[in-house]
């Protein structure tokens, strides 16, 4: 059994079925038909998103029997983005004080994104 961590930002097929144009549905169906994993997914998607301004995913993945999730669904295709092209890391003020006096961490095992 295969378990997907969920890492990264992940969006179902299902919802971006959603956008896709109705002149390029019936591209779109011969393509989820044939793979629904597949690369040639991944760019057909990639260029939806790209017309409307957003980022690409940077993979594709579809959850059969034998995989396990706590949050995904069985039968389902996903696409993993990469938080750092949806997120920004801010730091706050506090931290640029600390930075100011010169004052470094010797070890940091977190990420804060604002």
């Amino acid at each position: 059994m295969r378990e997907y961590a969920n890492e990264g930002y992940v969006i179902s097929l299902t919802n971006i079925e959603k956008i896709i144009p109705a002149e390029k549905q019936e591209v779109y169906e011969k393509i989820r038909d044939g793979a629904p994993d597949s690369d040639e997914l991944l760019e057909f998607v990639s260029a939806i998103l790209e017309e409307n301004g957003c980022p690409t995913p940077d993979s594709v993945f579809s959850l059969g029997n034998e995989d396990s999730s706590d949050d995904l669904e069985r039968g389902e295709t996903y696409f993993i983005f990469s938080e750092s092209d949806l997120y920004e890391k801010k730091e706050t003020e506090k931290y640029q004080a600390l930075r100011k006096l010169k004052l470094y961490a010797s070890e940091s095992s977190w990420i804060t994104f604002g």
